[in-house]
C-alpha cells in the first residue's frame, strides 16, 4: 500500500520535472508548468504515467522484500548463538 500512495505523490511531480527537461521546454519554470497543465490537459495530466509506474515499482517492491526477508531470516539463523531466541 506504500508504493501507490506514494507513487500518487511522486508521479505528478515526475510528470512536471520531465517536461521541464525536454529541449526547448515552452515553459518558464515549475510554476508556469503546473499552471499551463492544469489550464491545457486537466489534473489528469499530472497522472498519465501513474499506471505505468504501479507496473513496474509493484512487482519490484514484492520481489525486494522478499529477497530482503529470507536474508534476514538466513543470517539471524546463521550467526544466532545456541538457544538465543530471534530478536533478543
Amino acid at each position: 500500500i506504500a508504493t501507490i500512495v506514494i507513487d500518487a505523490l511522486m508521479t505528478p511531480t515526475d510528470v512536471v520535472k520531465q517536461r521541464l527537461q525536454v529541449a526547448h521546454s515552452p515553459y518558464k519554470g515549475v510554476v508556469d508548468c503546473v499552471s499551463q497543465m492544469l489550464r491545457k490537459e486537466g489534473m489528469s495530466a499530472f497522472f498519465k504515467s501513474y499506471r505505468t509506474t504501479l507496473v513496474m515499482n509493484i512487482p519490484f517492491q514484492i520481489v525486494h522484500f522478499g529477497i530482503y526477508e529470507a536474508a534476514k531470516q538466513s543470517l539471524v539463523q546463521h550467526w544466532a548463538a545456541p538457544g538465543q531466541e530471534v530478536g533478543e
